[in-house]
């Protein structure tokens, strides 16, 4: 089975894990919220340590590749219930043709993982807004990804989904809506600026949908709740807030975090602020 194949195998079975976890640390109250400075920019037990689960698994299962994280924690598995069953996860991976996944070597791979896109949302109790993202890029390219809600309610009554893709291959795990009338604009919820107010401003809209978190407003995208995602800003400095994206066969749908100054993306440890999420493919 290809790298890229294995990783979002992997991905899709760690989410499971993470998912819980953020959902068991809410239950119990406690975020041990501490401000890492700047508007709105939180950290939280839940991000720690479902970091640490991410970085760990990951870690164990591809040495060699290199995994970059939000809050640069180490991988540390603290629970036996914690790691993956990998030999399960490639089995569990819905199948598809293999021959459509772009070739990789271990050192041309970079994996960003966000272990809680949305901080401040979940701080606030719009469990809707977040997620876990993990990203995979080869040779500077975004070429995969997955995007998990911990706390989406199912039509069996269960908590959380994963939505992933591979460019090549698809983008699955979701339902598209009808495509709604007018203008509509996905836009910050809590980081807007007369910059920000502009832009929107300029794009006419008939609605604005205010989300917190890339990973919620690039869904807004993929289920066909909104045409674009805007957010400008005078520079980029987040892992996971450089460009998310959404290609899934002939939507015109368009995610965009305008930066006017950031410099070239880089796939070394040091480039650990830089990140994006890719789905790419055909349309399911």
């Amino acid at each position: 089975m290809p790298l890229v194949s294995r990783l979002i195998a992997a991905s899709l079975a760690v989410t499971k894990k993470s998912q819980k976890l953020v959902q068991d640390i809410f239950q119990r109250g406690n975020l041990k919220i501490e401000d890492k400075g700047g508007l709105k920019n939180y950290q939280t037990e839940a991000d720690i340590a479902i970091e640490k689960l991410l970085v760990g698994n990951l870690e164990k299962h591809f040495p060699g590749v290199t995994i970059i994280g939000e809050e640069s924690e180490a991988g540390q598995i603290e629970k036996d219930e914690h790691w993956i069953d990998y030999e399960q996860a490639l089995k569990d991976l819905p199948s598809f043709d293999m021959n459509k996944v772009p070739e990789a070597k271990v050192d041309e791979v970079v994996v960003w993982v966000d272990p809680l896109d949305g901080t401040a949302e979940f701080i606030d109790g719009y469990l809707s807004h977040v997620t876990t993202l993990i990203g995979i890029a080869v040779n500077g390219k975004a070429i995969g990804g997955v995007i998990n809600q911990p706390f989406y309610k199912n039509d069996d009554d269960s908590m959380g989904r994963s939505i992933w893709g591979i460019v090549g291959v698809g983008a699955f795990g979701f339902q598209r809506q009808a495509e709604k009338a007018g203008n509509i604009i996905c836009t910050s919820r809590s980081h807007r600026d007369a910059t920000v107010e502009a832009c929107i401003d300029a794009m006419e809209p008939t609605d604005v949908i205010k989300m917190g978190g890339a990973g919620a407003k690039v869904l807004q995208l993929i289920e066909n709740n909104a045409h674009a995602y805007i957010f400008a800003s005078p520079g980029t400095k987040k892992m996971g807030h450089l460009c998310s994206t959404s290609r899934t066969g002939s939507t015109r749908r368009k995610a965009c975090r305008c930066s006017w100054k950031h410099p070239p993306i880089r796939q070394e440890r040091q480039a650990s602020k830089l990140g994006w999420y890719h789905f790419g493919g055909q349309e399911h």
